[in-house]
């Protein structure tokens, strides 16, 4: 599986996770606009709405997934996150989810970091 292929395993692993484990609602993925991307949209089952940035990782070579999250992520995330809300009227608070999928012995576990 190629880097790409495994970034968009990462994220359906994810998805299905928010969907079957908590119940959320996932309301968009892979959205983009200038200057920045989110990897995931997603409503909690009490109608809180989160931003959710996914991270891969097969191994720890580079460090755990969680360690990705730079500020200037954090910033590109919010500023993508304003404008999707900005485009669907949607006045809740945002709020900020990232998390790490690494596998171990084959299969996915994830972290998770709200923020």
């Amino acid at each position: 599986m190629n880097r790409f292929s495994f970034g968009l395993w990462c994220e359906k692993q994810v998805a299905q996770h928010l969907e079957c484990v908590k119940g959320w609602l996932v309301l968009a993925r892979r959205v983009r606009f200038r200057g920045g991307e989110v990897d995931l949209i997603a409503e909690s089952t009490e109608g809180e709405l989160f931003f959710v940035e996914v991270k891969g990782r097969r191994n720890r070579e580079f460090g755990s997934p969680l360690e990705a999250m730079t500020e200037l992520k954090l910033h590109r995330l919010r500023r993508t996150a304003l404008e999707w809300k900005r485009r669907q009227n949607d006045f809740r608070e945002a709020r900020f989810l990232f998390v790490g999928v690494e596998l171990v012995d084959g299969q996915p576990v994830l972290e998770f970091l709200e923020f």
